[in-house]
């Protein structure tokens, strides 16, 4: 997991998953493999509202929750807002309980082979919602797993997991997926990145094929 700050070059900006990234100078995390080249441009990043979310979700949205306010710059996405979010899901969102055995190793994964290249590294944050649950649950346990914002390698996570994580809280990572692990089934839906501040540069995202389960 890597945050760099950019030293952008003058090429246009693109986003991709496969593994995912946004191009420009890419920060691209030593186990990650080549991404393929699903291109996006910031004026395709979809608006969602809570009625629209769901059907756009396994596109590169913006969350309905938080701003949509970006710009194309020669070298990368600018924020126009202090609190935009941006996300791709996976089509994991699609997955059943009790289909099949789904690892909380797989985020651990996914959230090591995340990159980023941005001018203000303390303005954006790694984003990464899951879902979990016991193969006799009735709906999924959710939550957005996301990088603490002082500089440390703790994680939070926005909903409670299990007895042993509160949300809100910094955890080690190791402490989230050891919790996460009790549940028969826990894998990542999407990953994305919040940038919390103006005129933040994201140059560069890239991300593992592991968000696939």
């Amino acid at each position: 997991m890597k945050l760099r700050t950019s030293l952008a070059a003058s090429t246009a900006a693109v986003l991709a998953l496969g593994g995912i990234a946004v191009g420009g100078s890419a920060a691209v995390a030593a186990d990650a493999p080549e991404p393929t080249h699903e291109f996006l441009r910031a004026e395709l990043i979809k608006t969602t509202t809570s009625e629209t979310e769901s059907e756009l979700y396994n596109s590169w949205h913006f969350d309905p929750d938080h701003d949509s306010g970006v710009t194309q710059a020669p070298n990368g996405l600018i924020s126009e807002s202090d609190d935009v979010l941006i996300v791709l899901g996976n089509e994991n969102d699609a997955i059943a309980i009790g289909e099949g055995p789904h690892k909380a190793e797989s985020i651990r994964q996914l959230i090591n082979s995340l990159g980023i290249s941005t001018s203000h590294p303390e303005a954006v944050t790694f984003q990464v919602p899951i879902r979990f649950a016991d193969g006799e649950a009735s709906e999924w346990g959710w939550s957005t797993l996301r990088t603490a914002e002082d500089g440390s390698d703790d994680w939070i996570s926005s909903q409670d997991i299990g007895e042993d994580i509160d949300a809100g809280l910094q955890y080690d990572l190791n402490q989230i997926i050891t919790a996460l692990a009790d549940f028969d089934a826990a894998f990542p839906i999407a990953a994305g990145f919040h940038i919390i501040d103006t005129d933040v540069l994201v140059s560069s995202f890239t991300g593992s094929s592991e968000l696939r389960v």
